[in-house]
């Protein structure tokens, strides 16, 4: 039953963990809004006074930093990304130490099978070895008994 499980979790394991780490590095590797806004103001200081964009991109700017300045919780996104590494390394351990354990239970079980196995084959050469005694000492007796004893 064990195996079932192990053989069933573990690579569940291995694709949470894969996900969990995608979707963290996909999560850390897009724009902040600090870095739009950063970009956005940079366009409009280089842009000329008459142009007809501007007043748009100055809104846009107005609103990103209004964005910016309202409480969010997901501020502390960092917060989030070292916990889902966390749990996806957590997850990744488990995984492997769930398989390695397994593999040295199943080398542990081939040691036992050998030596039972060993155990069995020493026991039957006693058994044959007892035979080929208790045969040596009934011919040693049976000549002892027929034969005189030499003068």
């Amino acid at each position: 039953m064990h195996e079932k499980i192990r053989d069933m979790w573990t690579p569940i394991g291995y694709v949470i963990a894969a996900i969990i780490a995608g979707a963290f590095v996909t999560y850390n590797s897009r724009k902040r809004p600090h870095e739009h806004l950063k970009v956005d103001a940079e366009l409009y200081n280089l842009l000329p006074e008459d142009f007809e964009g501007r007043e748009a991109l100055r809104r846009s700017i107005e609103s990103r930093v209004a964005a910016l300045e309202t409480p969010n919780r997901t501020r502390n996104h960092a917060n989030y990304a070292v916990g889902a590494v966390a749990i996806a390394i957590a997850i990744a351990s488990v995984a492997f130490s769930m398989n390695a354990t397994y593999e040295r239970q199943q080398a542990q079980q081939q040691e036992l099978e050998q030596a039972g196995a060993a155990a069995r084959d020493a026991a039957a050469t006693a058994a044959q070895l007892k035979k080929a005694i208790e045969g040596l000492n009934q011919a040693g007796s049976q000549i002892s008994t027929v034969a005189p004893p030499a003068p």
